[in-house]
């Protein structure tokens, strides 16, 4: 009986130490207590925005908590979402998309152009613009992927003389006539109490979160990204996938252009420049809010959409137009410091 109770004692003994040693193991393992940050941030950050929008809610009920405003957050924030939905493609392989600043500035005005100036068909010109995009997103792509280069560079060099392009384009005038109503219908349409660019965003959004996580080719991006040597020893093309991940950046940001002049009516200089800073912003926002740390298009959408909500609370709430600006350089700056060390930029 003694060595009964003594083998059960000890089993016993056994068991707890066991248990001891891995909570031990999970808490000195870097991907154990990463888990345990990242999670940490996360909730973080969500506690945050329901306490920002808590506070609104309080500041202006009839104003903020009201659904015609939900609308307009929605309406507003939706070229943004379109935009930062097609920078997280490449993105998520480490690759940086400046161009679209220039892009939608170029592949909008384009659109614009070839109605008011030579007559073509809306269905025809914003085809060319898209498929202006696309070759802006070859171009970027064999540079990148190809030959190599930096993205980070090469794209600002390719956005800089799209914008100047574009410029060029509606000949340093501001295009106002000459638009067919097929082609304004595009971003000024309503279904359903939401204007068109909505519809347009959820669709993309829906698009590319089905691609990037259910396909093989989007889980093969995923690889690359995580580890691109590997990648590469596995066989896969790295490089074809690379050039994938920017030409349909560059064809989401020319459909984005051609939305943007289309709600708007007329064509303006450099419509691109005010979307980037938010787009990025809640690219990396979006990481931290799905938690893990990875890039991913749902993440960004709903980042795209708080982060508006922030910005229209402010203008509700009387601040001064300029914070919105220093609220999304903020915002991307505390997103780059959440990410964990290996995934910032």
């Amino acid at each position: 009986m003694t060595f009964v109770s003594n083998g059960a004692s000890s089993e016993s003994d056994s068991q707890a130490n066991s248990e001891d040693n891995a909570e031990s193991s999970f808490r000195s393992s870097p991907k154990g207590w990463l888990r345990l940050v990242l999670h940490a941030r996360q909730y973080a950050v969500w506690a945050s925005f329901v306490a920002v929008f808590v506070l609104f809610t309080i500041l202006e009920p009839e104003r903020f908590f009201a659904a015609d405003n939900f609308r307009n957050i929605l309406s507003s924030s939706s070229l943004t979402v379109i935009v930062a939905a097609g920078i997280t493609v490449p993105l998520v392989m480490n690759d940086f998309d400046l161009s679209p600043v220039g892009n939608v500035a170029f592949s909008g005005a384009l659109a614009a152009a070839l109605q008011a100036n030579y007559g073509w068909p809306w269905e025809l010109a914003v085809l060319t613009a898209l498929l202006a995009g696309l070759l802006v997103g070859v171009l970027n792509g064999f540079l990148v992927a190809g030959l190599r280069a930096s993205s980070f560079v090469i794209t600002l060099a390719t956005s800089s003389v799209l914008v100047g392009l574009g410029t060029a384009v509606q000949r340093s005038k501001t295009i106002y006539t000459g638009f067919e109503e097929g082609y304004l219908k595009l971003g000024q349409s309503e279904f359903f109490g939401f204007r068109s660019p909505v519809l347009f965003a959820a669709g993309l959004v829906l698009i590319l979160h089905v691609w990037m996580g259910h396909t093989v080719s989007g889980r093969r991006m995923l690889a690359v990204g995580e580890n691109q040597s590997a990648a590469m020893v596995g066989g896969m093309r790295v490089i074809s996938l690379r050039m994938v991940g920017l030409v349909t950046s560059g064809v989401i940001a020319a459909l984005a252009g051609v939305l943007i002049f289309s709600r708007a009516g007329q064509t303006y200089v450099n419509a691109g420049a005010p979307l980037l800073l938010p787009a990025f912003a809640a690219v990396f926002l979006g990481s931290a809010l799905s938690g893990g740390g990875r890039f991913t298009v749902a993440g960004t959408a709903v980042a795209a959409v708080l982060l508006q909500m922030v910005s229209t609370g402010l203008v509700i709430n009387q601040v001064p137009r300029w914070s919105s600006d220093v609220f999304s350089g903020g915002v991307l700056a505390l997103a780059i410091l959440l990410a964990p060390r290996e995934s910032r930029y």
